[in-house]
């Protein structure tokens, strides 16, 4: 006779079920990504704040907490040529 018995399908499927429950959750962890994906934007953000503080002439402040990230610029003021605050 050919073939396999009950028993030996029954114990391939339970193998096969416990290492899709224990590999399945680190296939699917998209964590990394996340965090490369926000450190990118970040730098991102960075190097605009740098680029519209050296074109203005004027600071820009960067806030970076557990919220998120920030970048404002000094409010346009009598006798300066900054643009207008805001994010």
């Amino acid at each position: 006779m050919r073939g396999f018995t009950l028993i030996e399908l029954i114990t391939c499927v339970i193998v096969l079920a416990l290492l899709a429950a224990l590999a399945g959750p680190r296939l699917f962890d998209t964590q990394p990504f996340n965090q490369r994906g926000y450190v990118d934007e970040l730098s991102a953000a960075l190097r605009y704040s740098e680029g519209v503080a050296v074109a203005t002439g004027c600071n820009v402040q960067v806030t970076i907490n557990l919220a998120g990230y920030s970048a404002m610029q000094r409010a346009a003021a009598a006798g300066n040529t900054c643009a207008a605050a805001g994010a």
